[in-house]
């Protein structure tokens, strides 16, 4: 048997917001030149 190190399958990173906080978002401060904007058809070419 390979014996697996973890640095080659790191945990995958998972995100959360709790349900009763859906309408209360935390205020972003994001740096000059960003934006925040949804996910959009056409994205997934820039991703994987």
């Amino acid at each position: 048997m390979t014996q697996v190190r973890e640095a080659e399958y790191p945990t995958q990173l998972c995100m959360f917001w709790p349900e009763h906080l859906l309408n209360i978002l935390p205020h972003v401060q994001l740096p000059s030149g960003y934006m925040l904007r949804a996910y959009q058809p056409g994205d997934e070419s820039r991703f994987f």
